[in-house]
């Protein structure tokens, strides 16, 4: 509508690894999805967009991200796989904009839920193993301007 749009996108990637030599042992893989990809994935927005007439405009975007369990390689060994696990992840944007569009103020809350997941792992053997998750529930507040 003018006001109301929704948009989505959404992605499967079907993959496996076929006659893939182990650098471990040598043995040969097949059957394993590839590391690092999920099968599916996708982001659902709902977008708000409404004048105040004399005191400028406002946009309200909500916006839900998902993603299927990935794997993550451990020397890439078919027994010794890491299950990345799924997220959903869930943001939302308001943004105020003045009524001579010269300038506007914004806020982004990003990971609504406060959900920590892991978004990759890299095996450095036999010394350690780094991880990375994603951040938590974070703010941010911006000023924007138009010359």
């Amino acid at each position: 509508s003018e006001r109301f749009s929704v948009d989505l996108s959404a992605a499967y990637i079907g993959s496996e690894l076929e006659d893939f030599i182990s650098p471990r042992d040598g043995s040969v893989i097949s059957g394993e999805p590839l590391p690092n990809t999920a099968e599916w994935s996708g982001t659902i927005g709902a977008v708000f967009e409404t004048g105040l007439g004399s005191r400028g405009a406002l946009r309200a975007r909500l916006e839900y991200n998902f993603r299927s369990d990935v794997i993550f390689p451990l020397t890439f060994d078919r027994f010794e796989f890491n299950d990345g696990g799924s997220f959903d992840l869930v943001n939302l944007t308001a943004r105020w904009t003045s009524p001579s569009e010269r300038f506007y103020l914004e806020g982004i809350v990003r990971n609504l839920t406060d959900d920590i997941f892991l978004t990759s792992r890299n095996n450095f053997l036999p010394f350690n193993v780094e991880e990375s998750y994603a951040a938590g529930r974070n703010w941010e507040l911006r000023l924007g301007f138009d010359f």
